[in-house]
């Protein structure tokens, strides 16, 4: 019984994995949680596939780059909404949304220099219905920072 039990307790383990440089994820790895830790990551998602699903986390505090994290979809189908917290003395929060289908890439971006960035802890969830990549940010930025759809 007790290896039965190990087994379903192994099984239940979440795939993940840390990116610092730009990453290509395959079809295969759908379901696995990304670790950000470097500014300027550049991620792009595989073919559209309906149930695919990413989870990316910032693990260490991303400031010093223009672009803070890219998430490019190749077939150019994303929609979605980030919640956008900035703390600079008071805290507020800003709801980006997108609902233009042939955008192809979500972004943040700053000016580069240590006081703007994404504070760890900050999600990007991203889930796949079989046509569009359906995009869920929640972000705790620090300065000036910029999160928007685009076409590039």
């Amino acid at each position: 019984m007790a290896k039965v039990a190990r087994a379903s307790r192994n099984s239940s383990l979440m795939r993940v994995e840390t990116i610092t440089a730009a990453k290509t994820i395959e079809s295969a790895e759908s379901g696995e949680v990304y670790f950000l830790g470097t500014a300027g990551t550049e991620v792009t998602l595989p073919a559209l596939k309906a149930g695919a699903y990413f989870k990316f986390i910032v693990s260490a505090t991303l400031d010093n780059n223009a672009s803070i994290l890219r998430i490019v979809s190749p077939n150019g189908k994303m929609e979605g909404m980030a919640i956008v917290e900035a703390k600079a003395g008071s805290t507020h929060t800003v709801n980006v949304t997108s609902t233009v289908a042939s955008h192809l890439v979500f972004k943040v971006t700053s000016s580069a220099n240590s006081s703007n960035g994404l504070h760890a802890g900050s999600t990007v969830e991203i889930y796949c219905d079989g046509s569009v990549w359906h995009v869920k940010a929640d972000l705790l930025t620090k300065g000036t920072v910029t999160t928007a759809f685009a076409s590039s």
